[in-house]
This record gives C-alpha cells, structure tokens and sequence, in this order.
C-alpha cells in the first residue's frame, strides 16, 4: 500500500461515516470497514492513549500493517467547534499530501475520515501506511553516545527540511525531535501531522513557533537524557537559527528570548 500519488479519490458514506481513499487503499479487505475502525483501532498495538487522541499500529487480514490513529471528541466545546466543520483530520492529511508534492518525505494517507451521531462529531480518523526503517531523532539524541555531535548532525537535518517545509507555505505545527525521522539513506522525513497547516502565504509567527518548538525539544531531550552535555541557550539557538532558510530570518536571541519566556 505504499505510494507516491496522494490523490484521494474514492469515497465511502453512510451510517454517519464519511471517508475518503487512496484508489489502492483495499478497504474490501477490511471486514466492516469503516463501522468496524474503533474495535481494529483497540485491538492493535496502542502508541497512544489519552484523552485528545488514540493511535495504534494495527493490521486486518494478512494485510500490511498501518497506522490508524482517531481524533477523540474531548466533550461539549470539541463537539461545539466541529459542529459544521470536517475533523481535523481532514486538514492533516490535506497537509501531508502538500508535503509529498513538495517531496518532503512522509508517510502517505490511505485513507482519512470521521464519524456522526447528527451533527456531533464523535471522532476523526487517518490511516497512513507505516514506516519500520526509519529511527526518530528524539531516539536518536537519547542514545547518543556522543550527544553533542549527534545533536549537530540532527538540528542541521530538522532545520534544513523545516526550512523547505516553510518555503512551501506549510507548516507543521508540532514540530518536535520524536516527530522527525532519520531514513535508512540518512535524509529526514516527519509524521504527526495534526496541527499542520497549508497556508495562503507565509505566515511569521505560526513559522517561528515550529522552529522555536524544534529548539525546545532539543534542550528538554539533553536536559533528561545527557544533562552533563546541554550547551548553553544561546548556542543551541544559534545552531537552529544558523540551519534554517525559510521565508523569515529569525535571530538566535529572539529563541532564546522565547525559552526563557516560556521556562518562567
């Protein structure tokens, strides 16, 4: 099920369910599909389980795996905000199929959906093909037995495609060390694309939050697993301001103006 295009063209409706699918995506095979999406969901390996989201490596009929993760409806205000309009998930995926185009690398949607009772959106969907080669960069950094040279090789990697992430008018919006990837070939890719946005034009602050989100990763990362090899604020933010290209140039004190800002 792995692919280039991102074109979702089929669709699925009914029951309140409404999905939209990759052309090779074989929901057939998927017995009760999407009806039966919370029971696979519960039934594979569970990444994450809280309040806001549950995701989980999963698998149906000796297809390959994949990812399934569902957006939960959180109570009255989730179920306020989406009342007449699609499930975040939708833009997600909207965001991971720009990044392809862009040839940033990352993990394609199979399919992507939601679930009505009426008007109440009970929860989103997305299913993307899983990725078992690549190894995350917070993993990376934590079993680092040279925490200071891996973290240069890792800020300049994660600058670099953030800053084409931005040049393409794309932001992530959690752009953070456990949700950037290392492929086999040693170029990066990302996933987790929940608050990602394809936007009009640029747009300054929403670009400095993700650059300022990677920094603070980084220090929180050092802090916990190497905190005899944490560099001082300014020279980490130094290092992701002197990687980074995107549409707005962004000083080493203004990070570092935002962590202390933060850590108060």
């Amino acid at each position: 099920m792995s692919r280039n295009s991102q074109e979702l063209s089929q669709t699925v409706a009914r029951n309140g369910w409404f999905f939209r699918l990759a052309p090779d995506f074989p929901a057939d095979q998927i017995p009760g599909f999407p009806e039966n999406l919370d029971f696979i969901l519960a039934s594979g390996t569970i990444l994450k389980d809280s309040r806001t989201t549950t995701a989980a490596l999963c698998s149906a009929d000796g297809l390959p795996p994949f990812f399934l993760k569902r957006t939960n409806n959180k109570g009255a205000g989730f179920t306020f905000r989406y009342l007449f309009r699609r499930a975040r998930a939708f833009r997600a995926a909207e965001t991971i199929c720009a990044l392809r185009e862009a040839e940033i690398d990352t993990p394609a949607v199979l399919a992507v959906g939601e679930h009505r009772r009426g008007l109440r959106l009970c929860g989103g969907y997305i299913i993307n093909e899983m990725r078992s080669e690549v190894r995350d960069m917070h993993a990376l950094l934590v079993k680092s037995s040279e925490p200071l040279r891996t973290l240069d090789i890792i800020m300049e990697k994660a600058a670099e495609q953030l800053s084409r992430i931005h040049n393409h008018n794309i932001v992530h919006g959690d752009y953070k060390l456990s949700n950037i990837y290392l492929k086999p070939d040693g170029h990066p890719g990302t996933w987790d694309l929940d608050g990602g946005l394809v936007l009009r034009k640029p747009d300054r602050k929403k670009m400095f939050e993700d650059l300022f989100r990677l920094t603070e990763s980084c220090r929180r990362v050092l802090r916990l697993a190497h905190p005899d090899c944490v560099p001082s604020d300014l020279d980490l933010c130094r290092k992701a301001a002197e990687s980074y290209s995107g549409p707005f140039p962004f000083s080493p004190e203004a990070i570092r103006d935002e962590l202390e800002r933060k850590a108060r």
